[in-house]
């Protein structure tokens, strides 16, 4: 139903975009290039899938990716998900120390397991965040934030305070 999508791309954390600076300026006027970053909390392999296919339709290239998973959740078929993109980079963190999130190391592990090369585990959300922003930024890429509607939650507020106003975001996808 075309309404229900659209009410459905307007939620926070729902295929949501930012144009954000890696690192805090005091001015959009800074020399620091900003990265593209989607914002979705899909947590099972299907719309993991989804999402990639999506941004990979759109900006034609390998994102950049980080990721926190439940501990319920399948790690081994969210990583295959996210192997089938081709990232440019994943990085993994956690969404708290509850025992109802993996570990960074864990993840790090599923993640190297699922055949994806050199994963950047960062225990702390914010400066996982940071790390794959500046990634991102060097390698001329854009960041996708998955796998926890938790972890969109914690660092959606971050993403939003940063946010540079773009008058391009329409061909990214934003509303």
């Amino acid at each position: 139903d075309i309404i229900v999508d659209a009410a459905l791309s307007r939620l926070p954390a729902r295929m949501e975009h930012f144009l954000v600076q890696p690192q805090r300026c005091p001015s959009t006027a800074s020399s620091s290039p900003c990265v593209r970053v989607l914002l979705d909390g899909a947590h099972v392999s299907d719309s993991v899938r989804r999402v990639l296919r999506e941004t990979k339709q759109s900006l034609g290239e390998r994102p950049v990716i980080l990721l926190a998973l439940g501990s319920e959740k399948d790690s081994t078929g969210i990583c295959r998900a996210i192997f089938e993109a081709t990232p440019e980079r994943v990085f993994v963190t956690r969404v708290s120390t509850d025992a109802r999130y993996l570990s960074a190391a864990v993840l790090g592990v599923e993640v190297a397991s699922a055949g994806i090369p050199n994963p950047v585990v960062v225990d702390d959300p914010e400066e996982a965040l940071n790390a794959a922003l500046r990634h991102a930024a060097k390698a001329e890429s854009n960041l996708v934030v998955i796998g926890s509607l938790h972890l969109a939650g914690r660092l959606r507020p971050a993403l939003a305070a940063r946010h540079v106003p773009d008058n391009d975001m329409e061909r990214f996808g934003a509303q």
